[in-house]
């Protein structure tokens, strides 16, 4: 189970999320006409933010082990994904938010949304939506 914990990383996701949502909240009051956009997104970080947190204590549980080995491919599979997209994200606010030359908040707001446009097809805020899911559906199954 210890192996499977260090692959998950829930806590270090979670912490990730917070932090990528700290740094956008900035932006609700930077750009009135996009804070409700702003505000979703900040939410539903924080959503993933908990639920990763609940799954912690969830995956620490000796059930855990006696879960199908299908499901356990599907949590995998899930974190993984999750992992990724709260990855891209830190380093692309992190790029518009820190270094020498700062951007905007409105450039660094299109950009950030543009990235994951391009990356997948997908709007930001679907993306996050689409994990929060996963994760709340998941906590249920291991409750």
């Amino acid at each position: 189970m210890a192996d499977r914990l260090a692959v998950f990383g829930v806590l270090t996701l979670s912490t990730i999320g917070g932090n990528v949502a700290d740094s956008l909240y900035r932006y609700i009051e930077d750009l009135p006409d996009s804070s409700r956009d702003i505000r979703g997104v900040v939410k539903t970080l924080y959503d993933i933010k908990a639920t990763l947190r609940d799954l912690d204590a969830a995956f620490q549980d000796p059930r855990f082990n006696r879960l199908s080995r299908e499901l356990l491919d599907d949590i995998v599979l899930g974190i993984g994904s999750c992992a990724r997209s709260l990855r891209e994200l830190d380093n692309i606010v992190a790029k518009y938010t820190s270094g020498r030359r700062v951007a905007s908040s409105r450039r660094a707001w299109h950009e950030i949304q543009a990235s994951f446009h391009k990356a997948d097809g997908f709007a930001l805020a679907s993306r996050l939506e689409v994990h929060k899911t996963f994760l709340s559906q998941l906590k249920g199954i291991l409750q």
